[in-house]
């Protein structure tokens, strides 16, 4: 019974651990957000003063502005990968499969007896 409880708390352990890096993967990801939304509204602002003076340079920020705010979408994105995964890790911390130690011991043993043999073979 004690095996059962510390193979359930090193699970739980391991499945916060792998939530927590998520979400901080999320939140690298979404620190960019308003530093790129905030280049693209700059080079919109400064394409249209731009423009009034020199009109082919003006279709320079436009571009610019179209790729911070790609870039801004992608961020996007990964912020909502992460925090799916987060998520999915965190809703397995509550479920724990109840597994007996015999079999654990037998799936080790036979993974650790299959690696010899292909170890000296």
């Amino acid at each position: 019974m004690v095996v059962c409880t510390v193979d359930a708390v090193a699970t739980k352990a391991r499945t916060a651990a792998l939530s927590e890096s998520y979400a901080n993967q999320s939140a690298r990801a979404g620190a960019l957000l308003p530093f790129t939304s905030a280049l693209s509204g700059l080079c919109v602002a400064a394409g249209a003063a731009v423009v009034e003076f020199q009109p082919l340079l003006g279709t320079v920020f436009p571009f610019l502005g179209a790729l911070f705010a790609a870039s801004a979408s992608v961020s996007k994105a990964r912020c909502e990968v992460d925090a799916a995964a987060a998520t999915a890790a965190a809703t397995t911390f509550g479920t724990s499969e109840e597994v007996a130690p015999v079999n654990v011991t037998y799936t080790n043993l036979k993974v650790a007896l299959r690696a010899l043999y292909r170890r000296f073979l």
